[in-house]
């Protein structure tokens, strides 16, 4: 059975709206809906569903506890090496959390979904390039996202554009009211 693919971004935590943990802890419900109806989605159209995200702390995380706890298989991109990597993370709890669903997904999918990018690409730019790599990927594109400008490059803002150019479906959770907006992707059906 071929894939339907779901790439995923959004915000790390921060004290900006739309960012606190508590918001995006509170896109929970939303994403179980999102991964519920993409999972039946994607058997109306004879395929299974597969995701792709990053792991950063924040929203990344939340949305790849849900998937695993649902059973959707999932491959996480990483923008660095896991010495270099664990160095973007606000605390060893944070990264611990973390590296728990790295840990978790090599063991239930296998070492071949956890995808690093090309060797010697600089921060920020690996991050872009690992939106880059879901984005070629991805049937859709899934996000958190305040609508509020970007605070640097391979931010959610970033892969929302590029997905506009490559017109993937998109769907965006907002953390500030709480909604859902799909775009092109009949979820409901």
């Amino acid at each position: 059975m071929s894939a339907f693919h779901l790439a995923f971004s959004g915000h790390r935590p921060s004290d900006q709206p739309g960012r606190t943990l508590e918001e995006l802890e509170a896109t929970r419900p939303l994403i179980d809906f999102i991964l519920a109806n993409s999972c039946d989605f994607a058997a109306q159209q004879q395929k299974s569903l597969t995701l792709h995200s990053g792991i950063a702390e924040g929203a990344d995380r939340i949305f790849c506890r849900a998937a695993l706890n649902l059973g959707i298989p999932i491959t996480l991109h990483l923008p660095l090496p896991l010495t270099e990597f664990k160095q973007d993370f606000s605390s060893e709890e944070t990264w611990q959390l973390s590296k728990s669903i790295i840990d978790e997904v090599e063991l239930l999918y296998g070492e071949n979904n956890i995808i690093l990018p090309p060797k010697n690409i600089p921060r920020p730019q690996c991050y872009a390039e690992t939106n880059t790599q879901m984005l070629n990927i991805a049937d859709a594109l899934c996000v958190i996202w305040n609508q509020l400008p970007a605070g640097g490059t391979g931010g959610t803002q970033e892969m929302w554009m590029l997905a506009n150019k490559q017109k993937i479906k998109k769907i965006m959770i907002n953390p500030i009211t709480q909604k859902i907006m799909i775009n092109e992707l009949d979820l409901a059906s």
